[in-house]
């Protein structure tokens, strides 16, 4: 979107090694341009595939949108940012369970080091759920299954129905990358997916720019996670506008836990705010009539 000229380099870490198509080095790209990439056309028959995207000249902003067609079971659409750098430390709000969709944490190693990865949940409510260590080696991808779980495969017990955050770390603050992937399940009458990015910069305030879409089928919510080691007092307000008064609900979110506001009504679409007294960590759901939607907050400066 920048007003000078870009040259990127693409890179597929993928469960079968790294993979760096001849074609998609020193690629330019055109200010106020936009270029798409078809992953499938060059990560061929990869179950899990990480992109890197490095600019060797100029900036850029980098997106993936994610498509599901009938021939890989449930179908969906989902879109989300890229990070901007990998870090050792990542938080995530919002993270939904229940008994017809399938999540995980994708985990993408980004540099020389291997790394001990440690997931842990962070509850709106109910007892602690135990972390998960898992090795994520140098330019690997591994993914840990968010409830039903079942077998080896690593896996957090998260409990159907529940909201959870995710605190996400390496030893060392060896550098890498967290998102969470959320799918329908074959079967299960139910259709959609949805992708949220991690944040590695927890903050005091947060900003939402959208809060309900068409045909919603529920309110949209606002998960708050608290990192610190102190309980944090929080306000969520929505904004006036599109035929909608302006709204305020505060909660206080103890340590090393999460709350979750349902923001009123389903009405036009209008913005909201998050204060706190303390960095914390915001998410966004809405409930749509055919696709979810899971974003992260903005940090508001």
């Amino acid at each position: 979107p920048f007003a000078t000229d870009a040259r990127v380099d693409v890179t597929f870490r993928t469960e079968n090694g790294t993979r760096r198509p001849d074609r998609l080095q020193g690629v330019d790209i055109l200010r106020r341009s936009r270029l798409v990439i078809p992953v499938h056309r060059y990560a061929v028959r990869a179950e899990r595939v990480a992109v890197e995207v490095t600019a060797s000249a100029g900036r850029i902003v980098a997106a993936q949108t994610i498509v599901y067609t009938p021939l890989s079971g449930t179908t969906g659409l989902a879109t989300s940012l890229g990070a901007p750098a990998a870090a050792g430390h990542w938080w995530i709000a919002g993270v939904g369970r229940d008994d017809a969709t399938s999540s995980w944490v994708a985990l993408s190693g980004i540099g020389d080091a291997a790394a001990q990865v440690t997931v842990q949940a962070l509850p709106s409510g109910g007892p602690p759920v135990p972390p998960v260590t898992i090795g994520v080696g140098s330019d690997e991808v591994a993914w840990v299954r968010l409830g039903g779980c079942s077998g080896d495969d690593p896996c957090i017990p998260l409990a159907p129905g529940g909201r959870y955050g995710l605190d996400v770390r390496s030893d060392r603050e060896v550098p890498f990358v967290a998102e969470v992937l959320t799918r329908a399940d074959p079967g299960s009458g139910r259709r959609g997916a949805a992708v949220l990015m991690g944040t590695a910069v927890p903050a005091p305030r947060w900003a939402l720019a959208a809060t309900a879409v068409r045909r919603a089928s529920g309110p949209t919510r606002v998960a708050v996670a608290n990192p610190g080691s102190n309980a944090v007092r929080v306000t969520v307000a929505t904004l006036a506008g599109a035929g909608r008064a302006a709204t305020r609900r505060e909660v206080t979110v103890p340590a090393g836990r999460q709350a979750v506001v349902a923001l009123p009504g389903n009405g036009p679409d209008t913005g909201a705010v998050v204060d706190a007294n303390a960095p914390v960590v915001v998410g966004r759901a809405i409930s749509g009539g055919e696709d979810p939607s899971t974003a992260s907050g903005v940090r508001w400066p």
